[in-house]
Protein backbone atom coordinates (compact mmCIF):
# COMPACT_ATOMS: atom_id res chain seq x y z
CA UNK A 1 0.00 0.00 0.00
CA UNK A 2 1.58 3.26 -1.10
CA UNK A 3 -0.40 5.80 0.95
CA UNK A 4 -0.23 6.45 4.66
CA UNK A 5 -3.21 5.87 6.95
CA UNK A 6 -3.78 8.66 9.44
CA UNK A 7 -5.93 8.13 12.52
CA UNK A 8 -7.06 11.16 14.50
CA UNK A 9 -9.47 12.13 17.25
CA UNK A 10 -9.73 15.83 16.49
CA UNK A 11 -8.48 18.91 14.71
CA UNK A 12 -6.60 20.92 17.29
CA UNK A 13 -5.26 23.87 15.31
CA UNK A 14 -6.04 25.52 12.01
CA UNK A 15 -5.02 28.66 10.17
CA UNK A 16 -3.66 30.08 6.94
CA UNK A 17 -0.35 31.34 5.70
CA UNK A 18 0.32 32.79 2.28
CA UNK A 19 -2.95 31.51 0.85
CA UNK A 20 -2.37 27.97 2.12
CA UNK A 21 -4.81 26.39 4.55
CA UNK A 22 -3.20 24.54 7.45
CA UNK A 23 -4.87 22.02 9.79
CA UNK A 24 -3.27 19.87 12.50
CA UNK A 25 -4.82 16.50 13.34
CA UNK A 26 -4.42 15.11 16.86
CA UNK A 27 -4.80 11.62 18.34
CA UNK A 28 -5.25 10.51 21.93
CA UNK A 29 -2.61 8.02 23.05
CA UNK A 30 -3.14 5.72 26.03
CA UNK A 31 -0.03 5.19 28.15
CA UNK A 32 -0.16 2.56 30.91
CA UNK A 33 1.13 3.61 34.33
CA UNK A 34 2.87 1.35 36.90
CA UNK A 35 -0.21 1.44 39.19
CA UNK A 36 -2.38 -0.11 36.44
CA UNK A 37 -4.13 3.10 35.46
CA UNK A 38 -3.88 4.80 32.09
CA UNK A 39 -2.76 8.31 31.21
CA UNK A 40 -4.18 9.94 28.08
CA UNK A 41 -1.68 12.02 26.10
CA UNK A 42 -2.32 13.90 22.87
CA UNK A 43 -0.02 13.97 19.87
CA UNK A 44 -0.17 15.58 16.44
CA UNK A 45 -0.51 12.77 13.90
CA UNK A 46 -0.63 14.83 10.70
CA UNK A 47 -0.43 18.33 9.32
CA UNK A 48 -2.60 19.13 6.32
CA UNK A 49 -1.51 21.89 3.95
CA UNK A 50 -3.63 22.67 0.89
CA UNK A 51 -5.19 25.32 -1.31
CA UNK A 52 -8.72 26.60 -0.72
CA UNK A 53 -9.91 24.57 -3.71
CA UNK A 54 -8.42 21.36 -2.31
CA UNK A 55 -9.93 22.13 1.12
CA UNK A 56 -13.37 22.49 -0.48
CA UNK A 57 -12.93 19.09 -2.16
CA UNK A 58 -11.96 17.56 1.20
CA UNK A 59 -14.99 19.13 2.91
CA UNK A 60 -17.31 17.75 0.23
CA UNK A 61 -15.75 14.29 0.42
CA UNK A 62 -16.07 14.23 4.22
CA UNK A 63 -19.69 15.43 4.09
CA UNK A 64 -20.54 12.70 1.58
CA UNK A 65 -18.70 10.06 3.63
CA UNK A 66 -20.58 11.08 6.80
CA UNK A 67 -23.90 10.94 4.93
CA UNK A 68 -22.92 7.49 3.63
CA UNK A 69 -21.99 6.34 7.14
CA UNK A 70 -25.39 7.43 8.43
CA UNK A 71 -27.21 5.21 5.90
CA UNK A 72 -27.99 1.58 6.52
CA UNK A 73 -25.53 -1.00 5.18
CA UNK A 74 -27.77 -1.92 2.26
CA UNK A 75 -28.02 1.74 1.16
CA UNK A 76 -24.33 2.57 1.42
CA UNK A 77 -21.95 1.77 -1.40
CA UNK A 78 -18.38 3.04 -1.84
CA UNK A 79 -18.03 5.94 -4.27
CA UNK A 80 -14.88 6.88 -6.11
CA UNK A 81 -14.55 10.33 -7.66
Amino acid sequence: MGGKIVYFDGCTTFGKAGGTIQVELQANLLDPLPDGSVQVNSEVTARLRCSSAAAMQLIEALQRAVAMANKTTSEAAPIRN
